[in-house]
């Protein structure tokens, strides 16, 4: 009898493991779309050095190569959106390939969040709509008391600003955090755009 539990607990254990496979798209870039400046629509995002393998998305002519890591079987919680998962950038050296996901840098004085690439840390998962226009699902909804989580919603809370992180000034894409306006008085609303390669 044990013997057959443990067959079958080993069963469902392989197939919990090729269910959380994880399935990375093709390539693409990030473009801006419906930005407040027009004369940004239709630039991309190049990789921008922030200190040692950390990197931030500079807008600008050049554009940087991504890759959406999802999980096999996994589902979107917002119907017509694709399946959430990490916005991946690969940092090349002369004879490595370093796979990076994106995160949030949130520092307690502002509520613009700047997106970086590092190795080995926590990933913010992204999601892609029919249009193709990124953005992060959420459950949560605070702006009512009792706060709820009854209904995932998609989130297009993306802007370009001037930003400052660690010494290096550029011109970024960062996420405002809440649903307020952002602080910074540089920052302009865009979407952006899936375009793949």
């Amino acid at each position: 009898m044990h013997f057959v539990t443990a067959i079958l607990s080993g069963s469902a254990l392989l197939a919990g493991l090729a269910a959380a496979q994880t399935v990375q798209s093709k390539p693409f870039n990030l473009i801006v779309e419906n930005a407040q400046n027009k004369s940004i629509n239709g630039l991309g995002f190049a990789s921008c050095h922030e200190g040692a393998a950390i990197e931030s998305l500079c807008l600008g002519y050049d554009k940087a190569t991504f890759y959406l890591n999802t999980t096999q079987g996994g589902q979107s919680g917002v119907t017509g959106d694709g399946v959430p998962g990490v916005l991946n950038w690969n940092l090349k050296g002369s004879n490595f390939v370093e796979s990076e996901g994106m995160s949030f840098f949130v520092d307690p004085s502002t509520n613009v969040a700047l997106p970086l690439f590092e190795p080995a840390y926590q990933s913010q998962y992204v999601a892609f709509d029919g249009k193709d226009l990124m953005n992060i699902q959420s459950y949560l909804d605070d702006t009512k008391s009792p706060p709820n989580s009854e209904q995932a919603r998609a989130l297009y809370r993306w802007y370009v600003c001037n930003s400052n992180f660690e010494g290096y000034v550029y011109q970024t894409l960062n996420w405002v955090l809440g649903n307020g306006k952002p602080q910074n008085p540089s920052c302009q609303k865009v979407d952006i755009k899936r375009v793949f390669i």
